[in-house]
């Protein structure tokens, strides 16, 4: 692999190469082949590489770079990223007239399922929104109910 484009990247590279014998490529694809998990590859990886440039007083080159960079010989996988549920109005601003309706529920005993069907947001936008409104006096209030 060629890395003599970026004076800072070679040094770095050499200095890799110096301590654990393999270049950070050759590092990166060793430990994927093992089997290990890839979060704990690259904070190590990470950990070395601080470690590396401040012994050697070169610039950084984290995981990332070389793992995702044209000269690894992986293709670069997304994280596995987890879907998030987010209902149809979180985040979205609070009318009077919901106010109301929420301060009424609350106070009638709905279910707080009952409240976030109805208002299309989250158990925890609730509690926040009657805290807000000074209904009740924190989120674990609301959250510890019904």
């Amino acid at each position: 692999m060629e890395y003599k484009a970026n004076k800072s990247l070679s040094l770095f590279v050499k200095a890799f190469q110096n301590r654990l014998h393999l270049t950070p490529n050759e590092y990166i694809n060793e430990k994927l082949a093992t089997g290990s998990k890839f979060a704990d590859i690259r904070y190590l990886f990470n950990i070395v590489a601080a470690q590396i440039s401040q012994q050697n007083n070169c610039r950084f080159f984290d995981f990332d770079y070389f793992y995702n960079h044209r000269w690894s010989n992986r293709k670069p996988t997304p994280p596995n990223k987890r879907k998030v549920y987010r209902p149809e109005n979180a985040g979205k601003k609070w009318s009077a007239e919901d106010d109301k309706i929420l301060i009424h529920m609350y106070n009638s005993g709905a279910t707080k399922k009952e409240m976030c069907d109805r208002f299309k947001r989250t158990e925890n936008g609730l509690a926040a929104r009657l805290v807000r409104l000074g209904v009740i006096s924190e989120r674990d209030v609301f959250r510890n109910n019904k």
